[in-house]
Order: C-alpha cells, then sequence, then structure tokens
C-alpha cells in the first residue's frame, strides 16, 4: 500500500511537470513574432505567421479524435509514452529549422504529441484518482493552459537573448520531457497506481466504435463543446497578438511587454482557474461559474478594446479580466463529463478530446482569419503610421471577436447542473 502511494504522488510529479511543458512549448512562439517574422523573411503577412503557432491545432485535432481508439490499443500508461515522445520530437526539430516549413513541420509532429495527452489526461484522473482527488486535479488541469503560457511569456524573449536565439527557446522545454518520461518509463508502474481495474474500465468494442456518437448525444457534451469552441476562438487569437499588441499599443519595451502580457492574461488565468476550483470544491456547483465566466470574457474584451485608444492601463485591465474568467469556468468544464452518469475513464477520456478537437480546429482557424481581418481592418483604416495602424487592426479584430464570448454564454445558461449540491451552500 505504501509502494502503491509514493508511486502515485511521483506519477503525479511526472504528469503535471509534463503536460505543464506541453502547454508551455504550445504558446511558445508567440512571444518571438517578431524574431520568427525577422529570421524567415516573413513581411506583411500576418497570416502566414501567426501559423507558427496555430499549425498545431489541426494536428492536435486528429490526434484527439484517434486517441481513444489509441488507447484501447496500447492502454492508458502507453499513451502517455506516445505522447511525450511525439511532443520531445516535435520541439527538437526546432534546433534544425533551416525554413520555416521544417519550424511549421516540428510544430505539426508537437501538435500529435500534445493531442494523445489530451485523451490521457481525462482518462488518467478517472482511472488513477479517487473521486474526492478528481476536482483537484481537474482544477490543476485547467491551469495548465495558464501557467504553461506565464511560463513562456516571461521566459521565451529573455532564453532567446542570453542562449542563442528563438530555435533554442522554442526547443528547450523537451529537456524537462525528456527527464519525465526516463522516469514514468524506469519507476512507474501501472499496476501499481490503478484505482479502478482494468476489467472496470475497459470498455466493449462495439462501444468503443460508438463512443463519440453516444457522446454527442448527450446534451451537456455538445453545449460543452461550442462553448469550448467559442472559449478557444479567443484564447487562441488573444494568445499569438497580446505581446504585439501590448509593445505597439503602448510605451513598453518588447521585455516588458511580454511581462505585462504573462501578468494579464494567463496570471489572472491562473487566479480564475484557482477560483473556480476552490467555489466547485465547495458547492459541489459547476453552472454559476460556467455563466458568469463566458459574460465576463466579454465584458473584459470590450474594456480592452476601447481602453486600447485611450489608456494602456485599462488596455491591460481587460485583459486582464478576460484571463481571469477564461480560467474561471475550466475547472468546472472538466468535471462535467465526470459528473454524468455511465461515464468511464475511457468516455471521460473521449469526452476530452472531443471538447479539445472541437476547441482547438476553432484555434487553429482564428488567428489566421485574425490576421486575415487585422490585415483588412488596416487597409481601411487611413491611418498613416504603420505602428498605429497596425494597433488599430488588432484592437478592433479583438473586438469582433469578442461576441463569440456570447453564444458560449447562452450554451452555459441553457445547460442544466450536473453537479450535486453540498450541504449549507446556496444553489
Amino acid at each position: 500500500m505504501q509502494k502503491s502511494r509514493n508511486q502515485l504522488g511521483l506519477a503525479t510529479v511526472v504528469i503535471i511537470v509534463s503536460i505543464l511543458f506541453f502547454y508551455v512549448m504550445q504558446m511558445s512562439p508567440s512571444p518571438l513574432l517578431l524574431e520568427i517574422k525577422d529570421y524567415y523573411q516573413i513581411n506583411n503577412n500576418d497570416m502566414l505567421l501567426n501559423m507558427s503557432a496555430s499549425i498545431i491545432f489541426p494536428f492536435i485535432v486528429i490526434a484527439c479524435l484517434i486517441g481513444a481508439a489509441v488507447e484501447a490499443k496500447i492502454g492508458t500508461y502507453n499513451l502517455f509514452t506516445l505522447a511525450a515522445v511525439l511532443v520531445i520530437a516535435g520541439g527538437l526539430i526546432n534546433l534544425i529549422a533551416v525554413s520555416y516549413a521544417l519550424l511549421l513541420a516540428g510544430r505539426a509532429i508537437f501538435g500529435l504529441g500534445f493531442g494523445f495527452g489530451v485523451p490521457f489526461i481525462g482518462s488518467a484522473i478517472m482511472k488513477y484518482y479517487k473521486p474526492d482527488s478528481r476536482e483537484k486535479m481537474n482544477t490543476v488541469n485547467g491551469l495548465f493552459p495558464f501557467v504553461g503560457t506565464v511560463i513562456s511569456f516571461l521566459l521565451a524573449a529573455p532564453i532567446s537573448k542570453y542562449m542563442g536565439g528563438f530555435k533554442i527557446s522554442l526547443a528547450i522545454w523537451a529537456i524537462p520531457t525528456i527527464i519525465m518520461l526516463i522516469i514514468w518509463l524506469l519507476v512507474i508502474r501501472e499496476k501499481n497506481i490503478l484505482y479502478h481495474s482494468p476489467d472496470e474500465e475497459a470498455v466493449p468494442e462495439h462501444e468503443e466504435k460508438a463512443l463519440y456518437g453516444s457522446l454527442l448525444h448527450r446534451k451537456e457534451i455538445v453545449l460543452l463543446c461550442i462553448t469550448f469552441m467559442c472559449d478557444f476562438t479567443c484564447y487562441s487569437y488573444i494568445g499569438v497578438i497580446v505581446p504585439t499588441l501590448f509593445y505597439e499599443a503602448t510605451s513598453m519595451s518588447e521585455a516588458m511587454a511580454g511581462i505585462m502580457a504573462a501578468i494579464a492574461f494567463p496570471a489572472f488565468g491562473i487566479l480564475g482557474s484557482s477560483s473556480g476550483g476552490i467555489h466547485i470544491a465547495k458547492t459541489g456547483l459547476r453552472k454559476h461559474t460556467l455563466v458568469a465566466a463566458q459574460f465576463g470574457k466579454f465584458i473584459g474584451i470590450c474594456i480592452a478594446t476601447f481602453g486600447c485608444s485611450h489608456s494602456a492601463p485599462l488596455l491591460i485591465i481587460g485583459i486582464a479580466i478576460f484571463g481571469f474568467c477564461n480560467g474561471l469556468w475550466m475547472p468546472a468544464m472538466y468535471c462535467v463529463p465526470m459528473d454524468l452518469p455511465g461515464m468511464t475513464p475511457t468516455s471521460v477520456g473521449a469526452a476530452f478530446s472531443l471538447l479539445n478537437a472541437f476547441g482547438l480546429t476553432l484555434g487553429f482557424i482564428a488567428p489566421t482569419i485574425g490576421g486575415w481581418v487585422t490585415n483588412m481592418l488596416m487597409a481601411y483604416s487611413g491611418i498613416a503610421d504603420a505602428t498605429a495602424n497596425h494597433v488599430y487592426g488588432l484592437q478592433w479584430s479583438l473586438f469582433i471577436f469578442g461576441f463569440v464570448n456570447l453564444i458560449g454564454a447562452a450554451c452555459m445558461l441553457i445547460y442544466k447542473e450536473t453537479g450535486i449540491k453540498r450541504s449549507g451552500q446556496p444553489s
């Protein structure tokens, strides 16, 4: 029993550290776009430049959608191994990316690894942890995007500056992932960390084939998918443009713009996700945070957009409100599939995959559309100064994107509470 507890503790460290660095690598090109632009001579084409961040998303979607089938063949333990190997390979390719096409190829391979990590974490939380630990792990899971983005925004530019360029800055995160993979393979044994028995977890073959169809017949899953699509549309676009927007719209240095972007966007996302996790753990309810967060994100974008023309603090405050609310609903979102009756570890992993597949499809499209909208607005702005014109395009494209959060809000108003009210808490 003591050996099992020790192995689960170590496995938890490996899982958390590894998935965290997956997320660091996910957004790592964003603070380095100007360097990437200069190195590969990508001029006057925001759509192409933004692909260095967004190219991963269709490959994440592919891996998410086949992840349940792959897990059924190789198991949860080996699914993590596959995910880590692909993430490491994709990261290291950055070191030899002599062309932009090769950089994009490395990002695509990384995307496959990241995508296999999505069904893994959903299945692992159900399979390895007791019910009273799952809300905690889902809160951690909700924190990953924001902590990863903070690390990326704060460290990407300094690493590039002091350690030899953006290629090293993109690739260096593979090193801790390699260490975690070695520990996973040499020390962790799945039989020592299981909460459910393999027989209890198994899904019959005929059910496996119809798994996604059965999930899409659940109203709660469909509503979450639509809301996450709306959420990730804004998250993806803001994650790509906010360091550049802060730099060009204010008098900050490039380094300070990266720091403020890290504080205003993902750092406040950490606060939001932590607050949301505390709330659902205390009340047992989901809907309050799910609804409030969607409206809060829209309000934050409105403040940032209108503040951008008049006040740097208002711009920062608006993005901070968006970041907080973007994190607020994540723990509740990840708990909903586990609340539903008849869900197994494999079906929860598949639900996570569906959510991410729908969301990340929009995550891929959003920066490309945003780049196109930005360039179109610039062409009609009549502003002569190039930097001011670019800020104008970024500012109002962001405002247009903000309205999708109202669609998510409508979905969460329709959603019927799946959590169980805890004693003494308001309904």
